[in-house]
């Protein structure tokens, strides 16, 4: 199930659906080559957050693939260290997140926390497999661009972050994070 801020409904492909965007999702595009549905620059930095490392590296190498920077940490707690030394720097390169809900140390619910406080208004897809109403809701609530049940679709996970990076429309409007 994917449920995004812009709509208060749940979305999940029908199969003939999924068979489009496993398709789509699996074509590389030559070096150089900008065309393809999920191409996008090699500038556009991405987070992945998760505990679990197989899942970890699957979606960073789906998006490393895809043409993107993908950086990798095992909790929220790293990620918020990585995202205060590159503020510190001068140079956030982080343009998106993705995050797992529950992690040892800081967990996604408490990362989003600390990103609201930080003003970091990037889009941030929260993957769960806990994600009932209540966790919806308050990941949403957080600052949550969207919202994925687990197991995740790497595909659509793929086509929603060039979307989110690269087409306006579909970017989920800009949002203040309540603290709770």
């Amino acid at each position: 199930m994917y449920v995004d801020r812009r709509s208060t409904r749940a979305f999940r492909p029908a199969p003939a659906e999924f068979a489009e965007l496993g398709a789509a999702s699996v074509t590389t595009p030559e070096p150089g080559n900008a065309s393809g549905p999920l191409s996008s620059p090699s500038k556009h930095v991405i987070a992945v957050c998760e505990d679990d490392p197989e899942l970890r590296q699957l979606i960073a190498l789906k998006l490393r693939v895809e043409g993107y920077v993908a950086f990798e940490f095992e909790n929220g707690e790293q990620l918020l260290d990585w995202v205060a030394l590159e503020r510190r720097m001068g140079k956030p390169r982080v343009e998106l997140i993705v995050t797992d809900v529950r992690m040892p140390n800081v967990d996604g619910m408490e990362m989003l926390r600390c990103l609201s406080f930080a003003d970091m208004t990037v889009p941030v897809i929260v993957i769960s497999g806990f994600a009932d109403p209540e966790t919806v809701e308050m990941a949403f609530a957080r600052g949550a661009s969207a919202v994925f049940d687990k197991p995740v679709d790497i595909g659509f996970l793929a086509l929603k972050v060039a979307e989110f990076l690269t087409d306006p429309e579909k970017r989920p409007p800009p949002h203040r994070p309540s603290a709770h």
